[in-house]
Parts: C-alpha cells; sequence; structure tokens
C-alpha cells in the first residue's frame, strides 16, 4: 500500500467514525441534556465534553490532516477537494455554533441552549453524512 492508499483510508476510517459519533451525538445524547437533573448539568455537560473530547479531536485531525494530503498529491480530483471543503465547513460549524454553545453550557443548565445545540448539529450531521457518501465513492473509484 502507497502513502495515497494510506491517506484515502486513514479519511475513510475516520470519517465514518466521525460520521456514526455524530449521528449518535445527534439523536442520542443532545437531546437527553434537556432531561439532566439541572443540579447535575455542570458535571455532566463538563464529563460529556471531555469524554467525546478524546473521541472526536483525534478523528477530526486525521479528516483534516488526510483531507489535505490527499488534495495535495492529486488524488480523488474534484471530489477530494469537494471533501476538503466539507471537511473545513464542520470545523467552522464547529467553531462557531457547537462550541459557543457548549461554553454557555458550562455554566449551568438552559434548556434553550440545549435546544439550539441540537438544531444547530444537525448542520455539521448533514455535513458528515454527504462526506461519508464521497469518500466512498472515492475509494471505490467513483
Amino acid at each position: 500500500m502507497n502513502w495515497t492508499e494510506t491517506g484515502g483510508v486513514i479519511q475513510l476510517a475516520a470519517t465514518m467514525g466521525m460520521t456514526g459519533a455524530i449521528w449518535v451525538v445527534q439523536l442520542c445524547v443532545y437531546p437527553r441534556f434537556e432531561e439532566i437533573d439541572p443540579g447535575k448539568f455542570i458535571g455532566a455537560h463538563f464529563r460529556h465534553c471531555a469524554g467525546i473530547g478524546m473521541v472526536v479531536v483525534p478523528l477530526m485531525l486525521a479528516e483534516l490532516f488526510t483531507a489535505i494530503f490527499l488534495v495535495w498529491v492529486g488524488s480523488g480530483g474534484w471530489l477530494q477537494w469537494l471533501i476538503l471543503g466539507l471537511t473545513v465547513g464542520t470545523f467552522i460549524s464547529t467553531a462557531l455554533i457547537q462550541a459557543p454553545c457548549h461554553k454557555r453550557l458550562a455554566r449551568g443548565f438552559d434548556g434553550m441552549e440545549c435546544r439550539s445545540l441540537t438544531r444547530g448539529n444537525w448542520i455539521r450531521t448533514g455535513l458528515w453524512s454527504v462526506k461519508a457518501i464521497l469518500v466512498l465513492a472515492v475509494m471505490v473509484g467513483f
């Protein structure tokens, strides 16, 4: 296996991992934030952020580095450029929507903020879902 193939396999694994994680967060985790006892919310939220961070940060960085690498080596053509754009989109959404929501929630329970986090996360869920399809397409030689 050469470097380009290795990069593609890493990108596929990281993207599939993140796609699965984002759907679990979207459907199972964020909607349940409102059900946490407000007196226990700060601790529960902290544990969520710390735990999920250990999973998603390495995967997101692997996605970013492999997307840049595969564009740089010319692998995947215009689809790889689109994948890079979607990857950047996930980082932008995280920085502009989810991170500020989490920062506010770190101060305490707020039902409106929980709902805003869940609604805003549909952007990332969509981006990762489309990206997963495109990464698969590149890997099978579409």
